[in-house]
């Protein structure tokens, strides 16, 4: 992968916090003024299934 790494803005706050704390309810004992949440986003990326033979498929964008 290749991309761009960045802090979450504070108009994405309160989504983030509802989707990711509801699918990870023991992650909120780390919630505080000094936490940071970082978004990647990718802006290309690759994947690999060796498990479909030789060659691997390959798929990338």
């Amino acid at each position: 992968m290749d991309g761009v790494l960045r802090l979450l803005r504070e108009d994405e706050d309160e989504e983030f916090q509802k989707n990711y704390y509801s699918k990870n309810p023991e992650a909120k004992q780390y919630r505080g003024e000094e936490a940071a949440y970082l978004v990647f986003e990718p802006v290309w990326w690759r994947f690999s299934d060796f498990s479909a033979g030789d060659p691997p498929r390959t798929m990338e964008s």
